[in-house]
């Protein structure tokens, strides 16, 4: 099913909100904000979490590739989208829910030197690299990885709040792409703001995922 190529050492693409950066000074646009999404009523938020794990499971299907997951901040959800889906665990691993520092590092090889500097942390594009790499070499059966990293707060350092951090590695490819998202500032009254933020972040997690299988079958 999967060229079984080392990514320990890939390197690393990284998109930050509405610009991608090619490692130097040059952005190009790429993301929009997702501004729907940030106005979507809950229940059209859940029915574009289902759609889009319905449309994974079909690309992976399509394409013979298998699927695993390291989720921090959305604790499991994207997991748990994914297996309402029937038939998901033909092309579905499994997720690991690494939510403290100390678990990304003991099982997902995260270096504990990023994870404690206090000017990365682990809300960084290189612990969304690293988490995504990590659950990758250690699922043998799996083609493709993708992590999140984020603080959904609510007492989050003005800095992260709302930000998140998503990793896609696919093995037998020289890079690792990470995007930097920020969630809504703000939330239906029927739900608090960090549960809607979670759903968003899966969201954002799914439509990068997604993105990934549609660039590799073209």
């Amino acid at each position: 099913m999967c060229r079984h190529v080392s990514v320990t050492d890939a390197a690393v693409e990284l998109t930050a909100d509405l610009i991608e950066y090619d490692g130097q000074e040059n952005p190009t646009l790429l993301l929009t904000n997702s501004i729907e999404i940030m106005t979507m009523p809950l229940s059209e938020l859940n029915q574009r979490l289902s759609n889009l794990a319905i449309e994974i499971k079909e690309q992976l299907t399509a394409q013979n590739r298998r699927l695993v997951l390291a989720e921090s901040c959305t604790c499991g959800l994207v997991a748990s989208t994914l297996g309402a889906v029937s038939g998901i665990s033909d092309v579905f691993c499994g997720s690991a829910v690494t939510y403290r520092n100390e678990t990304k590092a003991s099982w997902l090889n995260v270096s504990r030197e990023a994870l404690d500097d206090p000017n990365i942390g682990a809300v960084s594009q290189i612990v969304a690299e690293q988490m995504a790499q990590g659950v990758l070499i250690n699922t043998p059966e799996a083609c493709l990885a993708a992590s999140i990293t984020g603080h959904l707060g609510p007492s989050a350092p003005e800095k992260f709040d709302g930000v998140v951090f998503i990793g896609v590695a696919s093995r037998g490819q020289p890079s690792v792409t990470v995007q930097k998202r920020t969630v809504s500032m703000g939330a239906p009254e029927i739900v608090t703001l960090r549960e809607f933020r979670r759903r968003e972040a899966a969201i954002f997690v799914l439509e990068a995922i997604l993105s990934e299988l549609e660039r590799s079958a073209n």
